[in-house]
């Protein structure tokens, strides 16, 4: 052996179809490798990794079973990050294999594997890893009959299993103390015996199908759920394991509020509920005291709050009667549609002052947080949203339909952090909502302001028990939208999450943002802390534009023990705000050139806005100066939302990109 070798990982199970995988072929770890070149060389042998903390063994970035990947120049940038990171290789169908940890800590593992062995027969030899605390990590191929889960002690005292949403550490990586994985046995990844499996996995256990299976909770339920339901609980259990510090516990409380409600409501087992929300807890890394006291407050005022599926007492969800539809047909020509006025904005270029949109993402990614934070600068009628210039301020209702125990705080940082008082003109609506429900828009109609902004946080849970794929249930939820900018003469902002892979857009059908008049797309990059927004689309408007945020924690206010709170708040960032380059029409290009003029003619790094606007109108060959400060003032806001300047008191600069 040259060295510490993976051989097999990955080649499939003689039980699963796949044929011809290339790790059917042994590899081997060039000796004295580096953890960058050792992590470099298992990402080519098509093997999915990622980067793990020396320290601790836990993963670098959030996510990890989504981000972990084979992808060469993604591997090379974590180590060039974190050059002495070990290496994290998922278990399960990701690299189709398992692994048998035989521990150490306390209980002899070794000794539970004899008993084993000698009631059933030795395990066959296969790759096995020797680990630094004095255990072993065996490897096996992942079967394609049965579902191996992640377990401790379970087949036996100290030997716990390594499955699907699980991981190992791998050779060549060492630990902070020095201590490196090893080889000890270099041969070929085999199968399990059937005795290890039917310890691991009965086949009549994983015959189940009434399962969650989000954020690596999977666990089987005593009852069939509604889809609706089944996707609603992943998500508050996704929201609880991903919570960053400082947010866990009241995360931890809104979800177990959440599923509360559908236990006050019939859908969902209790004990479930609570087990669950506790794992999830202890996940996230809350005490265990601590998860126990949030789980069982946030489910006993969930259960006050009780929540119903509409299909869980009829089969059959009423339609719209068609004969009665909103949207008749109108006709005009051409002549008379020119002599209709030109579309207005609320905040130029983004938000119409009629229409409706979405703005969407993943859990986690800051959404909520971003549309609160919509909602009360432009009620204020501060001067712009993310460099947008705000036209004119407007009412605004904020529908929030989770769990309202978070708002408070959110309120009181946002109040803190701006150093200003709170605009009367934001209303708060909490409690359930159906969009289908004709009589409860209508109620929603009466209550929204005219002519102003309705937030609804979120689409799914405002709709409850429709199928998203389907473009005819999807299609009644875009009627609903389009009758409260209709009939508010306002804006419709639907909260949206993303379909399974982020890259896949809006969940659901795609007849959703086909219809609608503004896309906006929120993501949070990990590893740099950072959150973007995208435009994706904006009807006539321009798309493309990137802006960036970060979510710092803001002081607000204190518990009944004395103790500090804090929220998070939203922070546009200037200088990182617009990564991807947009156009620039010759004016604005002109506009831009001049500033860069007069910026090195003064030798300052930013030059006061009456001295760019004299070089702009010296230079322009525009006739008449109502002309050139026109078109000034319309390149320099363009310049600002487009992210390529940045003003301070009238005082302007550029952005480095």
């Amino acid at each position: 052996m040259t060295g510490d070798s993976i051989p097999g990982i990955g080649a499939p199970s003689r039980a699963c179809t796949m044929k011809g995988h290339p790790h059917d072929k042994a590899f081997s770890i060039p000796a004295q490798s580096s953890p960058r070149s050792a992590a470099s060389f298992i990402a080519k042998h098509d093997i999915k990794i990622f980067p793990v903390w020396p320290e601790n063994k836990k993963p670098y970035i959030k996510g990890w079973p989504e981000a972990a990947t084979r992808e060469l120049g993604q591997v090379k940038d974590w180590w060039l990050t974190w050059p002495d990171a070990m290496i994290g290789l998922p278990t399960g169908e990701t690299n189709r294999i398992f692994v048998l940890d035989i521990d150490r800590h306390g209980v002899d593992g070794f000794e539970s594997l004899t008993k084993l062995e000698n009631q059933y027969g030795k395990l066959p030899a296969t790759l096995t890893v020797a680990t630094p605390s004095g255990g072993q990590h065996r490897y096996f191929k992942y079967p394609a009959d049965r579902e191996i889960r992640n377990s401790s002690s379970k087949i036996a005292p100290g030997l716990d299993i390594r499955g699907k949403g699980g991981y190992v550490v791998c050779p060549p990586s060492v630990t902070a103390e020095g201590k490196k994985y090893r080889v000890r046995h270099n041969r070929p990844v085999v199968d399990a015996p059937p005795w290890l499996l039917d310890l691991i996995a009965p086949l009549e256990q994983t015959e189940q199908k009434d399962r969650l299976d989000g954020t690596g909770l999977k666990q089987a339920l005593k009852k069939s759920i509604h889809p609706y339901l089944k996707s609603a609980v992943d998500d508050e259990l996704a929201k609880v394991v991903n919570a960053e510090t400082g947010t866990r516990n009241t995360t931890l409380n809104d979800a177990s509020f959440s599923l509360g409600q559908w236990v006050g409501g019939g859908e969902l087992d209790e004990d479930e509920a609570r087990a669950m929300l506790k794992k999830a807890g202890g996940t996230c890394g809350l005490e265990a005291d601590e998860v126990e006291r949030t789980v069982e407050s946030g489910l006993a005022a969930g259960m006050d709050n009780p929540r119903t599926v509409p299909e869980a007492k009829n089969e059959k969800r009423p339609e719209r009667k068609k004969s009665k539809s909103p949207f008749p047909l109108k006709f005009s020509t051409l002549k008379e549609i020119a002599e209709w006025p030109n579309p207005t904005w609320r905040i130029e270029g983004l938000i119409p002052e009629q229409g409706f949109g979405i703005v969407y993402g993943p859990s986690g990614s800051g959404k909520s947080f971003l549309g609160m934070d919509l909602a009360i600068t432009l009620a204020r009628g501060d001067k712009e949203w993310f460099g947008f210039p705000i036209v004119e301020p407007c009412g605004c209702l904020y529908v929030y339909l989770e769990s309202p125990s978070g708002l408070p705080l959110r309120t009181k940082a946002w109040k803190n952090r701006h150093r200003c008082e709170l605009p009367e003109n934001v209303s708060v609506a909490t409690g359930s909502f159906d969009l289908l429900d004709d009589d409860q828009v209508d109620e929603l109609i009466k209550n929204a302001p005219p002519k102003g902004l309705i937030i609804l946080d979120t689409l799914a849970v405002a709709c409850p028990g429709i199928d998203e794929n389907s473009s005819k249930d999807m299609g009644l939820a875009i009627d609903a939208a389009r009758k409260i900018h209709q009939e508010t003469q306002g804006f419709c902002l639907l909260v949206h999450h993303t379909g399974k892979a982020e890259s896949s857009g809006p969940r659901g059908s795609s007849a959703l943002p086909a219809a609608i008049d503004l896309t906006m797309r929120v993501s949070k990059n990990d590893t740099e802390d950072m959150h973007r927004l995208v435009v994706e689309k904006v009807r006539d408007g321009e798309s493309g534009i990137t802006k960036a945020f970060k979510l710092p924690k803001h002081f607000a206010g204190e518990n009944a023990k004395g103790e500090e709170q804090f929220s998070c708040c939203v922070q546009f960032v200037e200088s990182e705000g617009n990564a991807k380059s947009v156009h620039l029409t010759d004016g604005e290009n002109f506009a831009l050139k001049t500033l860069k003029e007069e910026i090195e003619v003064s030798g300052n790094d930013d030059i006061h806005l009456d001295d760019w606007r004299t070089r702009y109108n010296r230079e322009s060959v525009l006739d008449n100066g109502k002309s050139k400060n026109t078109t000034f003032k319309r390149a320099r806001e363009k310049l600002k939302m487009k992210g390529y300047i940045k003003a301070s008191n009238d005082y302007y600069s550029i952005i480095e990109r």
